[in-house]
């Protein structure tokens, strides 16, 4: 959990400040941004085609996942075995399962962190049926890789996000 214990300050700093803090006038960077539209398709494709071991090899070994709704955390997963576990379960719950990641902003908040905020759609859910919510993404570069450190799937309450 180094590297998620290591970020939790600027993390927090950044959810306290918003994203106006941290880039002029708000706008994402272009290379922040570049970098959240690949990682938001390819992330999609992975979910899409049910690969719960590629999603998870995107994460850095200690990262930590989230799902929130109606503020209550009802879903974490800490490290990629779990993770992995996390979206092989779902993906056995609900075989038809598909979602679609929009980055709404990203910004470089230091040298190799990238902060991506966005929201999502999810379809064919035997469990909640389609909803939409907001993400955040914390990025670090490593190695010369990207790695998620942490993620936040922010859902509304269950009849909320229904069609």
């Amino acid at each position: 959990m180094k590297y998620a214990t290591a970020l939790a300050p600027l993390v927090a700093a950044i959810l306290v400040a918003g994203p106006r803090s941290f880039s002029q006038e708000g706008r994402s960077d272009d290379a922040a941004m570049a970098l959240a539209r690949q990682w938001a398709k390819e992330f999609s494709e992975r979910f899409n085609a049910h690969d719960a071991a590629a999603l998870a090899a995107d994460y850095a070994p200690d990262a930590d996942r989230l799902v929130i709704v109606q503020g209550q955390v009802v879903q974490r997963a800490r490290g990629r075995s779990e993770i992995e576990k996390y979206f092989a379960a779902g993906f056995s719950r609900s075989p038809r399962i598909a979602v679609e990641l929009i980055p709404d902003s990203a910004r470089q908040v230091a040298p190799g962190v990238v902060i991506v905020d966005g929201s999502y759609e999810v379809r064919n859910s035997s469990t909640t049926g389609p909803s939409r919510g907001r993400y955040l993404g914390v990025q670090l570069r490593k190695d010369g890789k990207w790695q998620t450190v942490c993620s936040r799937a922010i859902a509304p309450s269950p009849s909320a996000g229904r069609n």
